[in-house]
């Protein structure tokens, strides 16, 4: 199994990459707001204080996925010093079932990231939608690297949405899905 683990700011990409990467690989997209909204629903007005729930559904996905080796890839906001914890737990929690997890930065210059941040596609998953909010954030220096080795980073201020998917395929050498446009 691999694990292709896609993080970085709000209105980065990493959704759409992931989009664009299923396409090429045939890999099952997991993302942020799956496993928030359920929590979001059975918790409206305690969602951060049930926050560990949204934790241990990804962790058990995670487990469950590995253990009938499916390929995902995975993204996160990262945004807190709680997600390398959980980044963490997530290596962990299948370090012995033969996955290799596949770290991916993504970031945009602030100017661009702000620009997205409203976009009418942000309103499906109820994606953070606010700039003033997202430019405090980034003032504050909410949007930081885990601290791994062998981490790719991509600037979608420069490279598109299928570019940058390719780049990843390459990189990590993930095979082709039938029908695809990746050549290695």
């Amino acid at each position: 199994m691999k694990l292709i683990f896609i993080y970085g700011p709000p209105a980065s990409g990493k959704l759409t990459i992931a989009k664009e990467l299923s396409d090429l690989t045939g890999y099952s997209i997991f993302h942020n707001h799956q496993t928030r909204d359920i929590v979001r629903e059975l918790y409206p007005e305690t969602f951060f204080e049930n926050y560990d729930l949204v934790d241990t559904l990804r962790l058990d996905i995670f487990e469950y996925a590995a253990k009938h080796d499916t390929n995902l890839i995975f993204t996160l906001v990262h945004d807190d010093p709680d997600d390398i914890i959980f980044a963490d737990k997530a290596i962990k929690s299948i370090e012995n079932k033969q996955v290799t997890v596949c770290f991916i930065e993504v970031t945009a210059p602030n100017d661009v990231l702000l620009s997205r941040v409203d976009n009418d596609s942000r309103k499906e998953y109820r994606k953070m939608r606010d700039k003033a909010k997202l430019e405090r954030l980034l003032r504050a220096g909410f949007y930081g690297s885990l601290p791994y080795e062998g981490i790719l980073k991509i600037d979608t201020g420069l490279m598109s949405a299928d570019e940058s998917a390719m780049l990843i395929a390459e990189h990590f050498r993930l095979p082709a899905h039938k029908g695809s446009k990746l050549v290695h």
